[in-house]
C-alpha cells in the first residue's frame, strides 16, 4: 500500500502533461514566428537598399557615358534605417522631366502571392512619364515584387554567399502579362520608351 500512494504522487494525471505540452508547443510557435517575423523585417530592409541600389547603379552607368552627367537619382543615397515598415518608400530617376518614379511598402502578411505568380514580402509600382505622357493622361505603370527564394518562403532561410538572404526584384506589366527581374536592362528599356 505504501508503494501505491508514492506512485500515485509522482505521476502527474495525463490531462496536467498534455496541457503542459501544449504550452511548451505554443511558446516554441510563438518564438519561431518572432523569429520569422524578425527575419521578414530584416529582409524588406535588404529589398528597398536592393531596389535602390539597382537605380543608382544604373544612373552611374549611364552618368558616367555622358558628357555631361544628365540623371538625377532622388534620394541619392539610401541606408536601411530609410526603410520603415507600414509605411510606402518612394524615390525616383528624373532625365530632364522623364521620371522613372518607384514606389512600395511591406506585404499585410509576411509574404503574399495576391497579385504574383511568386511570394513577395514586398510590392509596389513603377510609373514611368514625361510630359507628353502626362498632356495625355497616360502614365506607364508595372508593378514591382520583391520575392524571397521559394526556401525562405517555407521557413528554411537559405542565407546567400554574403551570409544575406536571397531574393529579387521582379515586374510585371498587367496589360502584356509580361515579368522579369529587375535590372539596368529593364530600367534602360522603360527609360528608352520616354525618350
Amino acid at each position: 500500500m505504501f508503494g501505491f500512494r508514492a506512485n500515485s504522487k509522482t505521476k502527474p494525471p495525463d490531462r496536467l502533461d498534455r496541457l503542459v505540452r501544449a504550452i511548451e508547443a505554443i511558446g516554441e510557435r510563438d518564438r519561431r514566428s518572432v523569429a520569422e517575423a524578425a527575419a521578414v523585417e530584416r529582409l524588406r530592409e535588404q529589398g528597398a537598399l536592393a531596389l535602390h541600389g539597382i537605380c543608382s547603379r544604373f544612373v552611374g552607368s549611364i552618368n558616367t557615358r555622358l558628357s555631361t552627367p544628365e540623371l538625377i537619382l532622388d534620394p541619392s543615397e539610401m541606408a536601411g534605417n530609410d526603410f520603415r515598415p507600414g509605411l510606402t518608400c518612394f524615390f525616383q530617376i528624373n532625365l530632364r522631366g522623364r521620371l522613372l518614379q518607384f514606389q512600395f511598402a511591406s506585404t499585410e502578411e509576411l509574404t503574399s502571392r495576391d497579385d504574383f505568380r511568386r511570394p513577395y514580402v514586398l510590392s509596389g509600382s513603377l510609373r514611368s512619364f514625361n510630359q507628353e505622357a502626362l498632356s495625355q493622361s497616360c502614365v506607364d505603370e508595372q508593378l514591382l515584387f520583391y520575392c524571397p527564394e521559394p526556401a525562405e518562403v517555407n521557413g528554411a532561410g537559405v542565407a546567400g554567399p554574403d551570409g544575406a538572404r536571397s531574393a529579387a526584384w521582379y515586374y510585371f506589366d498587367p496589360r502584356t502579362h509580361r515579368s522579369g527581374p529587375v535590372g539596368e536592362e529593364y530600367l534602360a528599356e522603360t527609360l528608352e520608351r520616354l525618350l
